[in-house]
């Protein structure tokens, strides 16, 4: 099974891969199943809301669920997109950010 998301493989498929090992065993175990699969696709870069939900195949109110918890343990970070500043960019930090600030 590829673990890239596919638009860096080519096709518009929905991703089915599971988290890389560099994570760690346990890493994100208490992490909702969505929220570890959303860690799993930003690990490959930053990416918005909306392309989160095409890439993962789920609900937008999931997605948003998901990207809340990911953001609380400090997982995960947002910035404002400089193509459209109406959208935010989603990243994967390499680790836990010291506060649990919701940006």
């Amino acid at each position: 099974m590829d673990p890239r998301p596919p638009g860096s493989a080519g096709g518009n498929k929905l991703w089915t891969g599971t988290l890389s090992a560099t994570t760690g065993p346990g890493f994100a175990a208490d992490l909702p199943r969505s929220a570890q699969r959303l860690l799993a696709l930003l690990s490959d870069g930053p990416l918005t809301h909306r392309d989160l939900v095409a890439r993962s195949g789920l609900p937008p109110r999931t997605v948003r669920h998901a990207l809340l918890h990911l953001h609380r343990r400090g997982l995960v970070v947002a910035r404002q997109s400089l193509r459209d500043a109406r959208q935010r960019l989603h990243f994967a930090v390499a680790a836990p950010r010291e506060n649990n600030a919701v940006l």
